[in-house]
């Protein structure tokens, strides 16, 4: 196992390379990573490729490496959120709380409403002529 920066146009990171990967990984070469995945360590992000996934070289792509914005230089806080406070959320989306839906039914209802207005004016432009 072996540690080493990787980056993109993006920014970098810091990429924890397994078995036959560490080879690849030389300075200034170009890599290819398919089914990468972030795991968290310290608080910091790091880079990694599942067992399904695959590190292939490649050619030099021609854009520069961001070296400015290093996300594993970023120290993130797991923020937990109380299981009644979830619970809640899922209550409200539930109930229709919280926007969307029932356009439909506003607009019918809308609709109703012109209706009947037309029907009043009708009725009592029928009382005026009596």
């Amino acid at each position: 196992m072996s540690e080493c920066i990787v980056g993109d146009d993006t920014g970098i990171i810091l990429f924890i390379a397994r078995n036959d990967q560490v080879d690849m990984m030389e300075p200034n070469a170009w890599v290819v990573m398919h089914n990468a995945k972030i795991d968290m360590f310290k608080n910091n992000m790091r880079l990694a490729v599942n067992q399904l996934g695959k590190v292939e070289p490649s050619q030099d792509p021609g854009w520069a490496i961001n070296v400015d914005y290093n996300m594993s230089a970023i120290e993130y806080e797991l923020v937990h959120v109380p299981s009644v406070a979830a619970g809640a959320m899922k209550d409200e989306k539930r109930s229709g709380g919280g926007g969307g839906g029932g356009g439909e039914a506003q607009e019918e209802e809308k609709e109703g409403e012109i209706a009947e207005e037309e029907n009043e004016k009708e009725e009592g432009d029928d009382a005026d002529k009596e």
